[in-house]
């Protein structure tokens, strides 16, 4: 139920908002555990009701097969809203700024697919006769002037008196694909995800690639730290109070990996230097980490319990395990 719900949440980056409904079950022990997490349609909105210091108090629902508005009050929901500037519950969705660059580059592509398919050049114009065609006759010939194109079948009948050319865009030509291209480059630049063209324009150096995903790892850490925020400010709360844990001093908090890959030598080295210089105490919890860093397994029950010095200060028999 969490893994569906986190997929569900990460709506809130498209719509800048999302609300799901807790749904809690009793347990044989007793207790109130969580069931599921149900999302809310951002499509089934119909409006929020405020309280009288502006608080966001309920989200109001309409039935999107033809039923009745449903009030859910908030303080049964989780209720993220990504940047929401003066207690707006809608939140601003992280596509907002990209919108206008993505619909200058979808309108090239629909010109460019239509130059295209026109063979990249002009429209056809027709020189009438005066009083030589009838209004059936001139629709007809409107509509076949709209059908023309370079095809296997390209050919216009005219009346005698009747003539056709083609009538050029202008001398001036522009790069359409290039246009395409720059305005990809502006949406990723807005997510810090220019570095996935590096590699396709065969340009760039390793370092500029390193740096940019450095900078696209850090959005996505504070994405992770504005849920992690919602999650234990609303969600834990809400199943401690029904449910008590006698002597438990204060809540417990759900934590989430950062994203992006360990660099395991630069790792091993700051640790190795830290340790050489004193700065750092070799202790068991250092290797645990490091194990799953890396990618080992995890040590074996009561291996490495005692105290662990350098290389250089620990027994010769030692190294060898007498």
């Amino acid at each position: 139920a969490w893994r569906k719900y986190v997929g569900t949440a990460l709506e809130a980056l498209d719509f800048g908002w999302d609300v799901a409904e807790i749904v809690l079950e009793k347990r044989e022990d007793g207790r109130l555990w969580l069931k599921n997490l149900e999302p809310r349609a951002q499509e089934t909105l119909e409006q929020w009701v405020f309280g009288e210091d502006d608080s966001t108090l309920a989200f109001v629902q309409r039935d999107p097969d033809g039923g009745p508005l449903l009030t859910i009050p908030l303080e049964k929901c989780v209720h993220i809203a990504l940047r929401g500037r003066k207690g707006n519950p809608q939140g601003q969705s992280i596509l907002r700024n990209v919108y206008k660059p993505w619909r200058y580059m979808t309108n090239l592509k629909e010109l460019e697919a239509i130059g295209v398919e026109r063979d990249v050049g002009g429209m056809p114009v027709a020189t009438l006769p005066e009083g030589s065609l009838t209004e059936a006759q001139e629709t007809a010939l409107k509509d076949a002037l709209k059908g023309l194109r370079t095809d296997e079948v390209m050919y216009l009948l005219v009346p005698h008196g009747m003539e056709v050319k083609p009538y050029g865009g202008g001398n001036k030509m522009y790069d359409v694909g290039a246009i395409i291209e720059r305005y990809k480059a502006e949406i990723l630049m807005f997510r810090f995800a220019q570095f996935l063209k590096l590699g396709m324009e065969k340009v760039g150096t390793q370092a500029l690639v390193k740096g940019s995903q450095d900078f696209f790892t850090l959005g996505l850490i504070s994405i992770q730290q504005e849920l992690l925020e919602v999650w234990n400010q609303q969600l834990v709360p809400y199943l401690f109070h029904y449910n008590s844990f006698p002597g438990l001093q204060k809540l417990p908090q759900i934590t989430w990996a950062d994203p992006g890959k360990v660099d395991i030598t630069a790792l091993m080295d700051a640790y190795g230097k830290g340790v050489n210089s004193g700065v750092l105490t070799v202790l068991r919890e250092d290797e645990e980490h490091l194990r799953v860093a890396i990618g080992l397994p995890e040590l074996p029950e009561g291996e490495g319990e005692g105290p662990r010095l350098p290389i250089e200060q620990r027994p010769i028999a030692g190294l060898f395990g007498k």
